[in-house]
């Protein structure tokens, strides 16, 4: 059974190599989206009871603030995403690369909850965060398999790759419909661990050039959040679950010389 599976394995990632070349060094590049699909930039809890003077002047009597939970896919819309390697061919079928990343993502005012007065709330809570602009450094490895059935010049592969992000700093701009709240600092310029994996395919399109598409999966780390701000009111705790899975998408590009 051993020897099967490892027959198999040989027999999948037999397929050739983009073109024949004298040197292993060949270069990549991809440009897509990266889409969140988990970790909050707010924690659902509720503030102290608070003198609503003390935040804005204009509203008056004593309050909470209620927050309900905001997922990053919610505060942004996907990231634009760009990388460029350099790749080292081990063999005809397989690689190791190092790459740089840059993403940015636009964000999206929100509704995070709102402002409770009575034990009833009164006013909506909104925030417009800073957008989320990423670079990254990473390195990884990729196998390209053989599937006969798709023709020769269509090479799928897999990769892993694993890497450090810098995240800027990111500040919450917190509102009801009659006044501004607050300019919350939210999250330190971080560097932050990454892991992750992709799913592919290429398209020869000369002796020395393929595109293809490629789907992923990403872990990131968490951001280091400030407390400063707000956990004097009691919500020092809703900016702790930053760590968070996207799922890049793109369009790859592959040359060598």
């Amino acid at each position: 059974m051993r020897g099967t599976i490892f027959s198999i394995f040989l027999a999948l990632t037999a397929s050739p190599v983009l073109a024949d070349s004298a040197s292993p060094w060949s270069f990549g590049g991809s440009i897509g989206y990266d889409i969140p699909v988990s970790g909050k930039v707010f924690e659902a809890g509720s503030s102290n009871s608070l003198n609503l003077s003390t935040l804005n002047p204009a509203l008056g009597g004593t309050g909470v603030l209620v927050l309900r939970g905001t997922d990053f896919k919610d505060a942004y819309d996907p990231a634009m995403r760009a990388t460029i390697e350099v790749r080292f061919a081990m063999s005809e079928t397989s690689e190791f690369f190092g790459g740089l990343s840059y993403s940015q993502a636009e964000s999206k005012k929100r509704s995070i909850g709102c402002l409770q007065v009575g034990g009833a709330c009164t006013s909506d809570l909104t925030a417009q965060l800073g957008n989320l602009t990423q670079t990254g450094i990473e390195v990884g490895y990729r196998q390209w398999l053989n599937m006969a059935l798709l023709g020769d010049s269509v090479r799928p592969y897999f990769a892993v790759r694993g890497g450090v992000v810098k995240t800027d700093a990111i500040q919450a701009f917190i509102q009801t419909p009659a006044a501004d709240i607050a300019n919350w600092r939210l999250y330190n310029e971080t560097y932050s661990y990454m892991i992750g994996g992709d799913i592919g395919a290429t398209v020869a399109i000369s002796p020395n050039a393929e595109i293809g598409g490629e789907i992923g999966l990403r872990y990131l780390t968490a951001l280091k959040e400030i407390d400063s701000d707000f956990g004097a009111i009691g919500l020092g705790n809703t900016n702790n679950a930053s760590e968070r899975l996207s799922v890049p998408v793109s369009v790859r590009l592959n040359a060598s010389f």
